[in-house]
Order: C-alpha cells, then structure tokens, then sequence
C-alpha cells in the first residue's frame, strides 16, 4: 500500500491540530458569553488540582513544534538543525519570560526568592520572545541554520503555538483589563470588564490565517517578520491602555515601549520585502 506524501500527513495533522483548538476555543466562549460561567474551571483528580492554563499552554508548544516541521519539510530547512535548538528556546524563553515580567512589572520582589523560582505564573510575552529569539539566534548559528530563514520558521511557529497560549490566558483572565460596557466584556473580580487575552487572541487568529494562507509558497525573506511586527506592534500598544494594574514608566507600559522598536523592524522588513524580487527569484536564491 502506498504511503501518503508527507506533506500530505503533515497537513492532515494540521487540520487535526486546527480543529482541537476550534473545539477548545468554542467550549470557553460558550462557557463565558451563553453559560456566563467566567470563573476557572478546575479538574480535581484525587489530590491532583489541574487548571486548563498549563495543558494549553502544552498544546501551543507542541503545535509550534508540528509548524515549524512543516516549514522546514516544505521549504528546505533542515529540520534536525532546527529542532536541536528548539530545547532552547523552550528554555531560555519560558525563564526570561518570567524573570522580565517580574522584573518589569514587580521590581520590588525581583529578590524575593518565593517569587523569581515560581514558574506558575507570570509571564511576559515579549520577554519570552526576546530571550527565546536571543537562544534561537545562538542555535542556529552554532548549527549552520540560515539566520533569517530559521527565525521565520520559529516566528511561523511561534504564531500557531500563541493560539493555544492565549486561549489559555483567557480561561484565567489573567489580563482583566478595565471596567466596560463592550458586548464582549467578561465578568472578572465581580465586574464586567475588557478581557484582553481574549481581544489579543482574536487578533491572533486573524494572524495565523493571513500566514497560513499566504505562505503556502515561498515567500521572500522577511514577509514573516514584516507581517507579525507591524501588525502586533500597534495592537498591543493600543490595547495596554486598557489594561488594568500594569506598570507603567513615563506613561507607558513596557510592553508598549517595546512595541516602537518592534514596529521599527516590521517597517523595515516590510520594505525590504516589497522591494525584494518575485517569490520564485527569492526562493531560488536562498536555497
């Protein structure tokens, strides 16, 4: 019996991965918007308490991983290059994820051991981008993986793998943002507030659709890069206004003084792919 392509496979996983997290992704917004239960449902095994932020956040790296495969397999990367620093990355970028946001946010207990070693919570996404990028740059260049190229694939990643985390941020609201009377508000701490772990999720799969679609061929080096920063940079900023008790250094946020640098870089990808031949040349000469 012939075996099916393996991009056929590949995109057959895909579909399954797409359709768990459309399954999930229903569950909680019926659970919040029909049932109007917001509260975190909990799974009680014996002594065993399981919150749903932790197997989400699991699905989202195990996604990530299935679409960087996929990647490389489509677009001549070598994949056991790439995965070998994959670890890394998981690592550098799950602790400096933590370490910034407790540095950033809660400088005061930077030095309180009970709270810089406690890895359930408290989590900056763009300090997990930057250290993990950092890790990601080291890796490949160490393990002869075309810098550009490889920072795509994990980017690409990176983006599949954020549907799951922020879904797992909006079942713990872990970013209630200010009271109001938007039809998509949910009930946090007793009041109807901006949820925005879920208006950055909706955000997100409006992302990974623009990708998904538009790189089903080979695009020039750097439309990853120039789509993911000039988009995220001014939607984020935008939404921290309505965030609720976040630091803030000369009115701003962290994460919105890291999104001008962000949106700098975007810009110049975006150019340099504009400006950039067609796909079929670009493709050719990276190969």
């Amino acid at each position: 019996m012939r075996q099916p392509d393996p991009e056929v496979r590949e995109g057959i996983g895909t579909t399954l991965w797409l359709a768990l997290f459309a399954l999930l992704f229903l569950v909680v917004l019926v659970r919040n918007f029909v049932l109007g239960a917001s509260e975190v449902g909990m799974l009680h095994l014996g002594p065993l308490t399981i919150a749903p932020f932790g197997p989400l956040v699991s699905l989202g790296v195990l996604f990530g991983i299935h679409l960087m495969r996929r990647w490389c397999t489509r677009f001549d990367l070598d994949w056991e290059r790439v995965f070998a620093a994959v670890g890394w990355m998981l690592v550098i970028g799950f602790v400096g994820s933590h370490l910034l946001d407790v540095a950033l946010y809660r400088p005061e207990d930077f030095f309180d051991p009970a709270v810089v070693l406690d890895f359930r919570s408290d989590y900056s996404s763009f300090g997990g981008v930057l250290c993990g990028g950092l890790a990601a740059y080291v890796a490949f260049r160490r393990g002869g993986v075309p810098l550009l190229r490889g920072m795509e694939c994990t980017l690409y990643g990176f983006v599949g793998g954020w549907l799951f985390g922020r879904l797992a941020c909006f079942t713990v609201h872990d970013h209630p943002g200010v009271p109001t009377t938007f039809p998509l508000g949910v009930v946090i701490e007793g009041a109807v507030r901006h949820e925005l772990g879920f208006y950055e999720l909706l955000y997100t799969i409006v992302l990974f659709a623009v990708l998904f679609v538009t790189t089903r061929q080979r695009r020039p080096d750097g439309y990853v890069v120039a789509v993911v920063a000039t988009s995220y940079a001014p939607v984020r900023f935008a939404l921290d206004f309505l965030r609720l008790r976040d630091a803030t250094y000369g009115g701003l946020t962290p994460a919105q003084w890291a999104c001008i640098p962000l949106l700098a870089i975007g810009l110049y990808f975006l150019r340099r792919t504009l400006s950039a031949p067609g796909t079929d040349a670009a493709a050719s000469r990276v190969r």
